[in-house]
C-alpha cells in the first residue's frame, strides 16, 4: 500500500507537468478531442459502466502527456504506467472516489479551456495524489481479507 502511494506520487509530479505543459501548447483541435473524450467519458460515468469509463479516463491521461510533447516525460510515464494500471482501476471502485475523479476531470478541462498553466498543474496533482490514496486504501483494505 505504501509503495503504491509513492509511486502516484511520482507519476503525480510528472502528470501534472505533463498537464501544466499541455495547458501551454494545446490546439484548437487537441482541446476539441479531449472534450469529445470528456463528454464520451462523462455519460460512461453517468451509466456506470466502469470499464468504458476507464478506457476513456487512460486515453485522456494519455492524451495530455501527448500534447505536452515530451519525449522524457512520456518515456518515464509509460514506464511508471505499467506498475500503476491494476492500482488506478482499483481506486475507481469506491463510488466516491469515482464521482471525485469525475469533478477533477472537469476542473482540469476547464484550466486546458483557460490555457491556465498553474491551474491545470494543481488540479492535475490534486487528482493523482488522490488516486494514489484510494489505491493506497484499496489495497490495505484487500491485504486484510
Amino acid at each position: 500500500a505504501e509503495d503504491a502511494l509513492n509511486l502516484f506520487e511520482v507519476i503525480s509530479t510528472l502528470e501534472s507537468q505533463a498537464a501544466a505543459r499541455a495547458a501551454e501548447r494545446i490546439t484548437v483541435t487537441d482541446l476539441s478531442d479531449l472534450v469529445k473524450k470528456h463528454e464520451e467519458m462523462v455519460r460512461h460515468y453517468q451509466n456506470e459502466d466502469l470499464d468504458l469509463y476507464f478506457t476513456l479516463n487512460s486515453k485522456i491521461h494519455d492524451a495530455i502527456v501527448r500534447i505536452a510533447d515530451n519525449p522524457m516525460l512520456t518515456l518515464s510515464r509509460s514506464k511508471l504506467m505499467m506498475l500503476a494500471q491494476r492500482g488506478r482501476y482499483m481506486a475507481i471502485f469506491d463510488r466516491n472516489r469515482w464521482g471525485q475523479s469525475v469533478s477533477e476531470h472537469e476542473a482540469l478541462m476547464s484550466a486546458l479551456e483557460a490555457r491556465d498553466p498553474d491551474a491545470a498543474k494543481s488540479i492535475w496533482a490534486e487528482h493523482l495524489m488522490n488516486t494514489g490514496l484510494s489505491v493506497k486504501v484499496a489495497l490495505a483494505e484487500d491485504s486484510t481479507r
